[in-house]
């Protein structure tokens, strides 16, 4: 089987005898590991060629480092509290401040001139509450509002500048950085090659940095694009035909695409099957009619499906590599962590935080976790058969003392100490890491990980804390955590050559495979609902030529 990276480098291979100075640049880390083993079967020796991927070729042309959600929060707030002479609580900020992040990203992605879109955005503001008679009345709510819309300008303004000045930031200023000083590192990197290899649809940024590259001479794009879509009027060829009609350097240079795979013969079926279990299942059947996996892509368009595809796979499947971004929002670890929040949360409702008792659903509750009940099931089961026998509604710290009666010290001492009383944020966030540092110990290499992510989480959530300190009670850390997971993603790495290839719809760019199971092909989840998390409305967006 021919496959796009195959003919790519081929074609590459034609012009290119030594790769010394020669970069390729590749949409996602896992293509970049296939073309390695792909020029692995076409060179017998020399070095291999720098191989970036798009997100690491913009930071190193910008020179700016990408942070996390969670830093960036805790800097915005800094710059709002500096802003705001009655600032809201960091829960409260939390709230939505990771939508501004996302709505800032997105306009210097697409190189939006920022003040145009924040003064029309007033503007629209300003015109819904005018009336001839000047009888709008303005509730706190609208007043908030209002307010606020105005002062987005300032936020993103402060924002960028502080960020540049720490030599940090999100996607966005990467991309805008780059769009800056392109010129300059094409003219510093003029003895290299740059192939950028597999990309099709670009936001504005990527666009001009492409044309940028291509216009010096030194660099040749091969779309991801088959024949097929590109001669049509197929919606998947639009970006493509677009950048052919409207680039300077194609008015006299051909575009760079391989492959007419599209009208070959295949075998395709498509398989009606009731609820996510049912469809998980079947495909398991299918991989187990199989021989071997190794041509092999099992694709999760709805991605919280990973644990039960796991769990259905068949007994033939050697070997599995997993990518994808899985939401720390259905791992089991969280609703754990969720499990501990509710113990005290419940406790501080019901005023029982001085004689420290917990609401006794809430201490089943934690007991009945998956991964604590696999460390003590006879003394959990114990704990709550005492609790129904005693009729009892608030559990002190002493009955759970005298019920953890484990042959571990380290065990009984750990789960005790979730029971004691806190005094501030950072013994609660050290109790949480000695459970994570517990559990550990005895898991599942998938278990590893969820722990590990949990684990990276909240140490970075406890230095942020002690260099900070925006988080002054359990509520506000409690709201924040809800905010991180809806936010964050687990993301999986694993050995991409071997066995069957597990992967979400993004992780599919450049690759190709033999055999093909796509899962979740339901309307909803491919193509994804069309809400949007956002400030901007709709018609702003169209107006600013800004995805929608």
């Amino acid at each position: 089987m021919q496959t796009f990276i195959s003919e790519t480098l081929l074609q590459i291979l034609k012009t290119t005898q030594s790769f010394d100075n020669v970069c390729f640049v590749l949409p996602s880390q896992r293509a970049g590991v296939f073309v390695k083993q792909e020029l692995k079967n076409h060179i017998s020796a020399g070095f291999l060629p720098e191989i970036l991927n798009i997100e690491q070729f913009v930071s190193e042309v910008s020179e700016i480092k990408k942070i996390d959600s969670v830093q960036l929060l805790f800097h915005l707030y800094g710059i709002y509290k500096q802003e705001e002479q009655e600032p809201v609580t960091f829960d409260v900020f939390s709230s939505w401040a990771f939508t501004i992040i996302q709505d800032f990203n997105e306009i210097d992605q697409h190189l939006v001139a920022a003040k145009e879109i924040f003064v029309y955005l007033r503007d629209i503001h300003r015109l819904k509450k005018w009336s001839v008679k000047g009888e709008f009345k303005e509730t706190e709510l609208i007043k908030d509002h209002l307010s606020f819309m105005e002062k987005l300008s300032k936020y993103y303004d402060k924002f960028y500048q502080f960020l540049l000045e720490k030599g940090i930031g999100y996607q966005g200023i990467l991309y805008r950085e780059a769009t800056k000083k392109i010129d300059a590192y094409i003219e510093k990197n003029s003895h290299k090659k740059y192939f950028f290899i597999g990309f099709n649809a670009l936001n504005k940024a990527e666009e001009l940095l492409f044309q940028k590259m291509l216009m010096s001479g030194n660099t040749q794009v091969f779309w991801d694009i088959d024949t097929a879509f590109l001669k049509g009027n197929h919606q998947a060829g639009r970006f493509i035909r677009k950048y052919k009609k409207n680039w300077k350097y194609y008015e006299k240079i051909a575009l760079n695409t391989v492959g007419n795979t599209f009208s070959e013969e295949k075998n395709i079926q498509i398989i009606g099957a009731s609820k996510n279990i049912t469809q998980v299942k079947y495909a398991g059947e299918i991989l187990q009619k199989m021989p071997n996996h190794n041509k092999t892509a099992l694709v999760l368009a709805d991605e919280s499906l990973l644990p039960i595809t796991l769990n259905s796979l068949p007994k033939n499947t050697e070997a599995i590599n997993i990518t994808m971004g899985y939401p720390l929002k259905d791992i089991p670890t969280t609703s754990l962590i969720f499990a501990v929040f509710q113990l005290f949360l419940t406790q501080g409702k019901l005023q029982k935080t001085v004689v420290n008792q917990f609401y006794y659903k809430d201490v089943i509750g934690f007991f009945k976790q998956a991964a604590i009940y696999k460390l003590l099931p006879e003394i959990a089961e114990e704990i709550a058969t005492k609790i129904a026998s005693q009729n009892s509604t608030f559990i002190d710290e002493n009955f759970i003392d005298a019920q953890l009666t484990s042959t571990s010290e380290e065990i009984n001492k750990t789960i005790a100490s979730i029971f004691k009383p806190f005094v501030t944020i950072t013994d609660f966030l050290d109790r949480i890491l000695q459970l994570i540092e517990l559990l550990k110990e005895d898991t599942t290499v998938l278990e590893k990980e969820y722990l590990f992510r949990f684990y990276t989480a909240f140490t970075q959530l406890q230095n942020l804390h002690l260099e900070y300190n925006y988080i002054q009670d359990l509520k506000t850390l409690y709201q924040f955590f809800k905010q991180l997971i809806d936010s964050e993603t687990l993301s999986f790495q694993g050995e991409p050559l071997q066995g069957l290839q597990l992967m979400g719809m993004l992780e599919t760019r450049v690759l190709d495979f033999e055999n093909v199971i796509l899962t979740s092909v339901n309307e909803g989840v491919l193509p994804a609902s069309a809400t949007q998390n956002t400030f901007i409305p709709f018609d702003v967006k169209v107006e600013f030529d800004l995805p929608t």
